[in-house]
């Protein structure tokens, strides 16, 4: 049996401690934005989604939930005529996970694209304005600022999108019970 040297899991060890603390969000504000800023500028909807805040993240979660549960409703309950329509419009749940959810509401919507515009330059200082305990707005001198909370983890996230995303959970969580209901009906006016 081969011994590993003891600097070698040490090494590694470290490289996964870091490659799990990038996934957590951003320990400052200007390594949030500096990321959020590479993320655009790739037109990366999957890095966007790293960068947001967890309010935002969990929205997300929700609507991919439930709009998974509609998928497997229609798929079992509604009749094929009706199935396939009622699936098209669902077409992002079929994602693997809440990410790539996101990511294919994101490239439908444009999201992405929509915040390359206020920019800037990425590079140079990077400009701060407090609003309130854990909340700035950050942006570079030629470009437009971007909002960023701090979680109760400790981690910056964007916050912008917040709002829009907790209507569509609530959107997606009141359609779960309107495809109920229709299941219910195909169900009972039978073949």
């Amino acid at each position: 049996m081969r011994l590993v040297p003891r600097a070698y899991v040490v090494a590694v060890a470290a490289i996964l401690a870091a490659a799990a603390g990038c996934r957590k969000g951003a320990p400052t504000p200007e390594q949030a934005f500096q990321r959020l800023e590479r993320a655009v500028a790739a037109g990366d909807a999957a890095g966007f989604y790293e960068c947001l805040d967890n309010a935002t993240k969990s929205s997300i979660d929700s609507a991919y939930q439930d709009q998974r549960l509609q998928r497997t409703i229609i798929q079992a309950k509604f009749p094929e005529a009706e199935a396939g329509p009622a699936l098209a419009k669902l077409d992002a749940a079929a994602a693997d996970d809440a990410k790539q959810f996101f990511a294919r509401v994101a490239k439908e919507r444009k999201i992405v694209e929509g915040y390359r515009r206020r920019l800037g330059s990425v590079s140079g200082p990077i400009n701060h304005k407090l609003d309130g305990q854990g909340a700035e707005w950050l942006a570079r001198s030629d470009g437009m600022p971007f909002r960023f909370v701090k979680s109760s983890g400790g981690s910056w996230g964007f916050a912008e999108l917040a709002v829009e995303w907790s209507l569509e959970r609530d959107r997606s969580s009141h359609a779960v019970k309107t495809v109920r209901d229709n299941a219910a009906l195909y169900q009972k006016a039978g073949p």
